[in-house]
């Protein structure tokens, strides 16, 4: 069943959907999942962008969760430029609680 929350949050059309996947799912995170989460950071929709940020946050997972250099860096330049500004202070709460 696992499985298929992570299939149905990467690759739905629908908003909805991923939105429910994301509420749905549990920490700890396995890595395949933070790494499953991590993608939806980058979204195509604002909401579904900030509510990973959010999920990470209440989950206490820091930026050091992430293992690749490369991914947390992309993880702060495009939550810190993102156009929605409700996307940009999700990013930075989640970057205050991994300072903390």
């Amino acid at each position: 069943m696992y499985i298929e929350l992570m299939k149905m949050m990467t690759h739905s059309s629908s908003k909805d959907v991923r939105r429910t996947c994301i509420d749905r799912i549990k920490a700890p995170f396995s890595p395949i999942t933070l790494l499953l989460l991590g993608k939806r950071l980058r979204d195509k929709d604002d909401e579904i962008r900030r509510q990973a940020y959010v999920k990470l946050t209440k989950s206490k997972v820091t930026i050091e969760h992430f293992p690749c250099q490369e991914q947390r860096m992309l993880i702060i330049k495009e939550g810190l430029t993102d156009q929605n500004p409700h996307v940009r202070e999700a990013c930075i709460d989640f970057l205050k609680a991994s300072l903390t």
